[in-house]
């Protein structure tokens, strides 16, 4: 961190200034201040110059802004030179090299963040608010006049509010009504419409003596929302108003001493030590409580911690219920049988002061007998384990200012009709949670943090696990930690993570005690989603695997949801990874079961395949539940995206015992993997299936498994490798039929053309192209005349690239609509070198439309980068400008590595055309690089090209005459320099 003493580096936060030497230095300018706002919003962040000139500027930018924002960067740069924070760019970005606490208001949420997490009667939840509200010195980004600005300040407002408001909490919680009722006036009086300031500024005045006030003030309040607002003011209010009305003693100071003889009990457990992190579950519990809700149940799997969450939040408010608490562990899910709940009504009732001769024995008149002893009492009652609804019913407070709060494993939804619970979900520890606890029993944490943050991993963020793991440091050493990481690598995590010394109360015995509490058919499923390839299944290929109506499974699936041993996740259903080990276990030998789940993978990726580049019947087998149906290339591949691990997690588990479902898998599948650019998936996919067939394999299938796999290399850049596949396979297609000959024709020429041996890859395309006419299959026949068009476009033979991109397009428009984005680009690019710059334009604006309907963002980049150039040639300056930049802000998702060479070539052009030399070498340097590391001659060629160029443009002869003198060596490897560079 960079702070100044206690002074956070940047402020922002009133005026915008930087603390150097412990005084503030203005930012300068308005404008400048704004641009080092927008670094420090996000600090540590790259954040895009279009971004920072929008925002400076909004909108109305002079016609150079790089121009002139350039020299407000190397002032901010002065300026902060003396504090040890930078300001760096790279590839049209910029970024401020700080903390996050660096900057105030960065700063002030984190100090809040701390505060909420510690109990309202805690010195520190009044001191670190303190702390926190001394950031705000004035209306945020003052003087800079913007409307990013106006829309920061906006933002910050509430949050400003909500920080005194959880201060004056915390003060009243303390007893310190006094202190604060002039602060209380003054927020109320700039806040009126703020109901919890009204309700504070009530309390405050009530405990003050000054009842009176206190009334008169929600008389005002309730007018005037009546007159502005047509409403009346909230139920919350008017409650207060009638506790003020009755004298409730519970509106007293909290410290005040209780005057009455009835017993108080005090059944609360000590607090858990090293409590850590839920501050959005504890933030929730204080918002439904502020509602109004007098029940709140905190529900989510075992092992959670939801007893030490609803402990540790209990203690909190504890200090609101001055007759007292009342406890019970309902022993719902501990392996024992659930204590009878006639039982905890009997116990709390003797704690209430009655005495056993006074109880009824009936359940219901137990339960009677208790609703009327809270009737009048102010009780908070923790209720800790349910078995389910029907265990706390009878529990449960009538209507008063009493508060229950539940936990269970159930999800206890049966209570949020008849009784209004809210019901908190409880899931994972965050990384930094979990290391803060693990941390605590490390000596040496901070140089253990990867170590740590892998041993959170490896225990799911479950934090029982993460306790059980903390229990085997005895002494805390890097050696003990290294060696716990091991064994939780290699051995048995459930067997690992259980309690020293004891046999049950693990995290096995744990899930278990859940899992013995389903009916038969819940427990089958909960089984395969054990032996389920992935964490995420589809209801519908689990009842393919169980042969049952989708109906009954997803009825068995919500049982699962409800006992917190499976979740959704989106359409389809999910398990926490140590639940999936323990489900795995418990299902035994499921073979057969996963053969009809990965049948029903197959059929619908095969099935979306067919929708984008064309139906393969001859590889369909019949499912019991039929597979999805899709509406269009796009639908198809959304389905298909969220599910590429669980198709590459079925193929590696299927190629032992089930290769013809792996065979089908990695068929239906690698089409998107080379649309994505995911080529290392793609590679191990194909060795894994080549592996489980073997040198024994049906010649077919082997030499589609070869020419797969050297696709997959080539397009990786590994051509060498690539070569020695497809050969392969190309010497044994020569026994095979017409089909599998012209495949392997195909994938040698495109080979050969990435590799620049122009000559003999057209000599293998027009052998696929001739064979494909023969078998009679045009949709590949297209392909072969795609390849050969972009060699005729590398020879600059544009009228013959156009003439075969213009039939490659119309083809797959009907038969393979995920090739069309990528042929319009084709055939629009060609247009432009033939000068016919306005049908270039339209031809790409429908590539860029067929791209995103696809979701494929590589494609929609490169399109976008030739339209930019189009576009600005054609005399559509600004049009061009936005294109280009839609184009660069694509980037980061552009996953293939040959278009990703082009798409910065492309940007170099548009910048050399508009003029900007600097910025134009900038990204054929960028170019350059990548097509280096593809290997793509003819991309080295453009690059080195563009370079010249840049640097003729910039008056440095001796650099252009270097870089055409590289760009025309590539001649040489039959890959002549480019005469126009688009």
């Amino acid at each position: 961190m960079l702070t100044q003493g206690d002074e956070p580096l940047i402020r922002l936060l009133g005026d915008v200034s930087i603390v150097v030497n412990g005084e503030p230095v203005s930012a300068g300018t308005p404008k400048q201040a704004c641009v080092l706002a927008c670094l420090a919003w996000t600090p540590g962040t790259p954040v895009d110059t279009d971004t920072i000139i929008e925002r400076v500027w909004d909108g109305d930018a002079p016609a150079n802004p790089r121009n002139t924002l350039s020299p407000y960067v190397t002032r901010l740069r002065s300026l902060l030179s003396d504090t040890g924070a930078t300001i760096t760019g790279k590839s049209g970005t910029y970024t401020l090299n700080v903390a996050d606490t660096d900057v105030d208001v960065h700063a002030m949420r984190t100090l809040a963040a701390r505060a909420r997490d510690v109990p309202a009667h805690h010195p520190d939840a009044i001191s670190l608010r303190r702390k926190a509200l001394r950031l705000w010195r004035g209306s945020p980004l003052s003087r800079v006049d913007c409307r990013w600005a106006d829309a920061i300040s906006v933002t910050l407002e509430p949050e400003h509010v909500s920080l005194w408001t959880d201060l004056f909490d915390a003060e009243l919680a303390q007893g310190n009504h006094a202190t604060i009722l002039g602060e209380l006036s003054q927020l109320h009086n700039r806040h009126p419409d703020n109901e919890n300031l009204i309700g504070q500024y009530m309390v405050a005045l009530y405990r003050c003596g000054r009842g009176v006030e206190a009334l008169e003030t929600f008389r005002r309040t309730d007018s005037r929302f009546r007159r502005e607002f047509g409403i009346d003011a909230s139920r919350r209010l008017a409650e207060l108003q009638r506790r003020i009305l009755a004298d409730d003693p519970s509106l007293s100071d909290t410290a005040a001493a209780k005057t009455s003889t009835e017993p108080v009990p005090a059944q609360l457990p000590e607090p858990p030590p090293g409590f850590v992190g839920r501050s959005a579950e504890l933030r929730a519990a204080d918002d439904q409580v502020a509602r109004g809700r007098r029940a709140v149940a905190f529900v989510g799997p075992g092992g959670m911690g939801k007893t030490s969450l609803a402990l540790w939040w209990a203690h909190r408010v504890a200090a609101d219920f001055a007759d007292g608490q009342l406890f019970a562990d309902l022993r719902g899910y501990s392996g024992e049988e659930p204590v009878p709940t006639s039982r905890i009504l009997a116990g709390f009732l003797r704690a209430l002061g009655h005495n056993d001769s006074d109880l009824p024995t009936g359940e219901s008149e137990l339960a009677g007998m208790y609703r009327t002893a809270l009737a009048k009492k102010n009780v908070l009652i923790v209720l800790d384990n349910a078995a389910g609804p029907a265990q706390v019913r009878p529990l449960l407070p009538g209507d008063g200012n009493c508060l229950a709060v539940l936990t269970s494993r159930d999800d206890l939804r049966g209570l949020k009709v008849d009784h209004d619970v809210a019901t908190i979900g409880v899931g994972e520890l965050s990384t930094p949670d979990a290391v803060a606890i693990l941390s605590a029993h490390v000596t040496a944490a901070p140089e253990a943090r990867d170590q740590l943050e892998r041993l959170a991993e490896l225990c799911g963020h479950l934090p029982l696990a993460i306790r059980l793991a903390a229990s085997r440091l005895p002494s805390g050493s890097a050696e003990e930690l290294s060696a716990l990481v091991t064994d939780l690598e290699s051995g048995d995590r459930l067997a690992t993570l259980s309690r020293p010394g004891e046999t049950v109360g693990g995290l096995a015995a744990t899930i278990e005690s859940s899992y013995r509490r389903l009916d038969p058919a819940a427990r089958e499923v909960f089984e395969l989603l054990g032996a389920h390839p992935s964490g995420e299944a589809d209801a519908a290929a689990l009842a393919n695997a169980v042969g049952r109506p989708v109906a009954q499974v997803n009825r068995s699936l919500r049982r699962l949801e409800a006992a917190h041993l499976a979740h959704r996740v989106e359409s389809r259903w999910g398990v926490h990874d140590l639940v999936k080990e323990f489900a795995a276990r418990a299902a035994g030998d499921v073979g057969d079961r996963l053969g009809r789940l990965y049948d029903w993978y197959a059929m619908g990726v095969l099935g979306a395949d067919g929708h984008i580049y064309g139906p393969r019947p001859q590889l369909r087998v019949d499912t019991t539940v039929p597979p999805p149906e899709f509406d269009g290339a796009g639908e198809a591949d959304a389905w298909v995206e969220p599910r590429v691990d669980v198709f590459l997690a079925a193929i590696d588990q299927a190629a032992a015992r089930h290769r013809d479902q792996a065979l089908r898998l990695v068929t239906g599948l690698w089409r998107y993997l080379w649309r994505r650019g995911m080529y290392d998936a793609w590679i191990t996919a194909q060795h894994t299936v080549l592996d489980a067939f073997g040198e024994d394999a049906d010649a077919r299938v082997r030499c589609q498994l070869l020419m797969g796999l050297g696709n997959a290399y080539n397009c990786a850049g590994r051509h060498d490798k690539g070569a020695g596949h497809i050969r392969a396979a190309y010497d044994l297609a020569q026994d095979l039929d017409v089909e599998e000959r012209a495949k392997t024709a195909g994938a040698l020429g495109v080979l050969l053309s990435d590799c620049g041996s122009s000559r003999e890859a057209r000599s293998y395309l027009e052998q696929a192209r001739d064979l494909y006419a023969k078998a009679a299959v045009p949709g590949r026949v297209a392909v072969s005349q795609y390849e050969l068009g972009r060699l005729d476009y590398r020879d600059e033979v544009f009228a013959d690239a156009l003439d075969r991109f213009a039939e490659a397009v119309a083809v797959w428009e009907s038969l393979a609509p995920g090739s069309v984005a990528i042929g319009l680009t084709s055939l629009g690019r060609t247009q432009a070198r033939l000068g016919r710059l306005a049908e270039a334009a339209t031809t790409l604006e429908r590539a860029v439309a067929a791209a995103r309907d696809l979701s494929h963002p590589s494609v929609e980049s490169y399109a976008l980068s030739i339209l930019a150039i189009v576009l600005h040639r054609n005399g559509s300056t600004r049009a061009g400008w936005r294109r280009h930049r839609e184009a660069i802000a694509l980037t980061p998702r552009v996953t293939h590595a040959d278009l990703r060479v082009e798409i910065h070539n492309f940007a170099g052009v548009f910048r050399a055309q508009a003029e900007q030399p600097e910025a134009a070498i900038e990204y054929h340097h960028v170019a350059l690089a990548l097509a280096e590391e593809a290997d793509a001659g003819y991309e080295k060629a453009r690059a080195h090209q563009g370079l010249a160029d840049a640097y003729a443009a910039r008056d440095d002869a001796e650099a252009a005459a270097h870089r055409r003198a590289a760009a025309a060596g590539f001649a040489l490897a039959q890959t002549p320099p480019p005469s126009d560079l688009l």
